[in-house]
């Protein structure tokens, strides 16, 4: 199974700081959060749902679907962000992929046949 993993989620093709300092609301409180890195999470604080916050729409999803899909340069598909779980929804990739991967360890420079067998 070829996932691609590494080049899938948020933080594969964004340095989620640069996204935000370019945003056209200001996001500051993500300095204060130091050293620790921006994921989905940071995002979904907030933005988590069809809610309202200080009088602002705080749709995430529709604004990151417009994002992508009307910029040239966005060459990927929904599975660059998302995944589909064991009933068929669709989830985020960067919640999915730990438990996905749970126990699987990185091997590099695998060579030799791959067989499947059903029965």
């Amino acid at each position: 199974m070829i996932v691609n993993a590494e080049e899938r989620g948020c933080n594969a093709r964004h340095n989620l700081v640069d996204v935000m300092e370019n945003l056209p609301k200001k996001h500051n409180f993500f300095r204060t959060l130091g050293t620790m890195e921006l994921n989905i999470s940071t995002c979904m604080g907030c933005h988590r749902g069809y809610q309202e916050l200080w009088g602002n729409n705080l749709i995430l999803d529709d604004a990151m679907h417009s994002l992508h899909y009307s910029n040239p340069n966005f060459t990927g598909n929904c599975l660059s962000c998302h995944d589909i779980d064991n009933d068929g929804n669709y989830v985020m990739w960067d919640y999915n992929k730990y438990t996905k991967f749970m126990g699987v360890s990185k091997v590099s420079n695998i060579q030799g046949n791959s067989v499947m067998t059903r029965m």
